[in-house]
């Protein structure tokens, strides 16, 4: 097969090897050829080596996410051929991971190794990837005489693991974790109402005094619950050792700044206050916003540091009127952060 046509296949297989996500790279069940259909072959992949493979994932590409696992997927296989001289199928049999929606882990100006996207990747969807040699193989319209070379199937099998990062909740706050996201929530009631003094027409009307007290929003009897999120984002190298201090530094403000924008435009790193997270130094913004349902304004604090050489992130949000009463729990909880497993200084 000569270089043309096998660069040719390469964009017409595109769409329709992940169209399925590769699902167990055999034909799907229930699929009727018709009479005019072209006839599909399982044609093999050449068989990477250790070698060649951690090259591979060594190289570094444009690490942009933002939409879900499968339709990902069908766009990743061409758009990392630019990047990796390979065109990369992303592959999985899970239906939760084919629907998992995918978040941009890094820094815009940060190209991250084919390696920490995997990884960001498998954070994201609760999953493990692998390279296995014996499930090489792709589907095509044409059979090929030898093996297809400069692709590799990337799988990711469902696997429940420790985030790398953790945090120590306070009493009254419910746990849960979500993927790469641990939520922290804690609800608390309202203060008791200022009493209210009747004026001599409400005291004639009974019905007209009970429609002057102000109602909770939706009937409820209790604020919006104060919420902490810690998010464990992708992580960082240089290829050149003597500048990665630099770019460790540095991700965690260009983060900060990136999200603090979106409640102050001109938002800018002299904007950010320095904090302490856990033993790691970081940045941090407040800012107070409009609750849900008209629940009343909220105060929103967000910190950013690395742990080790993992971007990490948390966002507090507590209604104002329970500001003072929940803040130092939150304060205590980010004391308590740590890495969970040993990570790259």
């Amino acid at each position: 097969m000569s270089k043309n046509i096998l660069a040719g296949t390469f964009l017409a297989l595109s769409s329709a090897l992940i169209a399925a996500t590769l699902s167990a790279f055999s034909p799907q069940p229930g699929a009727a050829a018709g009479e005019n259909d072209p006839q599909i072959f399982d044609s093999k992949l050449k068989i990477i080596t250790q070698p060649d493979l951690d090259k591979i994932l060594s190289r570094r590409l444009i690490g942009r996410l933002g939409a879900d696992f499968a339709p990902f997927a069908k766009i990743f296989f061409s758009t990392s051929r630019m990047d990796l001289s390979c065109s990369i199928g992303l592959a999985t049999n899970s239906e939760e991971i084919k629907k998992t929606h995918l978040t941009s882990p890094f820094t815009p100006d940060y190209r991250p190794t084919l390696h920490e996207l995997l990884d960001a990747i498998a954070l994201q969807t609760n999953s493990r990837w692998t390279y296995n040699p014996s499930a090489q193989a792709i589907k095509t319209e044409g059979q090929s005489e030898q093996n297809i070379g400069d692709i590799a199937i990337i799988e990711f099998i469902p696997e429940s693991k420790p985030l790398p990062v953790e945090m120590t909740a306070s009493p009254n706050w419910k746990v849960e974790r979500h993927n790469d996201v641990i939520n922290y929530t804690c609800t608390v009631a309202p203060p008791a109402p200022a009493p209210v003094t009747p004026s001599l027409f409400q005291a004639a009307s009974a019905s007209t005094l009970q429609a002057s007290q102000p109602s909770p929003p939706n009937g409820h009897n209790t604020v919006a619950p104060a919420a902490l999120h810690l998010v464990v984002m992708g992580q960082f190298s240089s290829d050149d050792k003597s500048k990665e201090g630099e770019l460790l530094a540095k991700a965690p403000m260009t983060l900060a700044v990136e999200n603090f924008k979106r409640f102050k435009s001109t938002a800018a790193p002299r904007d950010l206050q320095k904090a302490k997270i856990g033993p790691y130094s970081g940045f941090c913004f407040e800012t107070n916003t409009a609750g849900k349902n008209s629940s009343g304004p909220v105060v929103r604090r967000e910190w950013y540091f690395m742990a080790g050489d993992q971007l990490c992130y948390i966002v507090s949000t507590i209604p104002k009127q329970q500001d003072r009463e929940l803040y130092p729990e939150v304060q205590a909880m980010l004391k308590s952060v740590r890495a969970k497993q040993t990570l790259k200084i």
